[in-house]
């Protein structure tokens, strides 16, 4: 994946991917990277320097790091350009270019030269969510040992996300990180109706935590989102948060005990279960996400985009993306892929291929 470090900057490069869906049938999606740019249109920059090289869209130079030996050769429209609209997202149809042709440039593997062909087609080029996870009595997502945010003498902040969808918000377990003797952090319904987000000093036996103020059947029968963010503030009141549906929520604020960081323990990370006391989530979840950083409000907004599911891949801190799951989109049971492109791939524990529904936010 690579970036031009701003989103309206970014020209998207896609290839074509052919697979099953979690139906059976044939899907195509589109795997996207990124064009690490020094202008918006490569076609200006070079034009400056050489007006006889480029004349249209049809005919573009791009500097493509890594580029490879695999990029010359390529099947006609198996790839496709899409430039962006003002606002840095690309949308639109007119916009796709199919390549048909990458040519090197003065034996210069950097530089190479792509033809395309423009298609009115009925391919969609925007961010499609088709489906969720219902997880059902007890089943959930194993991420293995991975999202360790603490060393035992620092943390480390991040920021963790997930579209839900319950009957009842009682007694339910929305992630965890927390096995017996092996306890890190996790956010869990209680029976009274309010979200806890809990970390752990597994080494003293301590903790800090935030809890809603008040109880969240408001939440009940439909979608919303959850973010929680933590700054690695430690026991300091403020430096863990709730938001729901992008609105940061009332809470207390509490600890026991001597918290110092959190320890980097073996405890398996898993979606839709609170492992130590066995409480599960009996409900869907969708587009999973944990960041590198204590996102802000104008960053969660960004997520949550008025209650509507987006291409994270175009976030404003894409960089700081350490997780994403979707939940079906692109998926085959019992694996569901993480599309950050940092290879932690969940497997679907207690579930079946049935588990992915097309109930989604």
């Amino acid at each position: 994946m690579y970036s031009s470090g701003r989103l309206d900057r970014r020209i998207l490069i896609q290839k074509k991917v052919t697979t099953s869906d979690a139906l059976g049938g044939e899907l195509v999606t589109w795997e996207t990277h990124y064009i690490c740019a020094t202008h918006i249109d490569f076609k200006k920059a070079y034009q400056d320097a050489d007006t006889d090289r480029i004349n249209s869209k049809e005919e573009t130079i791009f500097v493509i790091r890594n580029v490879g030996t695999k990029a010359k050769s390529v099947n006609a429209y198996d790839y496709r350009i899409i430039y962006p609209t003002a606002n840095g997202v690309a949308v639109s149809s007119s916009q796709a270019y199919y390549i048909t042709g990458v040519q090197e440039i003065e034996g210069r593997d950097a530089f190479l030269r792509i033809t395309t062909e423009m298609r009115n087609d009925d391919v969609s080029l925007g961010f499609s969510n088709d489906y969720s996870i219902d997880f059902g009595a007890n089943g959930y997502l194993d991420v293995g040992n991975n999202f360790n945010f603490g060393n035992g003498s620092d943390d480390s902040p991040f920021s963790i996300s997930l579209w839900f969808k319950v009957d009842s918000i009682a007694s339910k377990g929305f992630l965890s990180k927390d096995e017996t003797s092996k306890r890190e952090y996790h956010i869990l319904a209680g029976a009274a109706e309010v979200i806890r987000f809990r970390i752990y000093d597994n080494s003293t036996a301590s903790y800090i935590d935030v809890t809603t103020q008040d109880p969240q059947t408001a939440l009940e029968g439909s979608w919303h989102n959850i973010i929680v963010t933590y700054d690695a503030g430690g026991a300091v009141e403020g430096s863990q948060k709730i938001y729901i549906d992008a609105i940061e929520i009332a809470t207390n604020y509490s600890h026991v005990g001597s918290y110092v960081a959190m320890e980097s323990t073996t405890a398996t990370f898993a979606f839709a279960a609170f492992l130590k006391n066995s409480i599960f989530f009996d409900g869907n979840q969708d587009e999973q996400s944990i960041w590198n950083i204590a996102l802000s409000p104008s960053q969660i907004s960004e997520i949550y985009n008025s209650g509507s599911p987006t291409d994270l891949s175009l976030h404003s801190q894409a960089g700081n993306l350490a997780g994403w799951w979707r939940d079906g989109d692109g998926d085959t049971y019992p694996t569901i892929s993480d599309e950050s492109g940092n290879s932690k791939d969940a497997t679907m524990i207690n579930l079946s291929a049935a588990s992915i529904e097309t109930i989604v936010p």
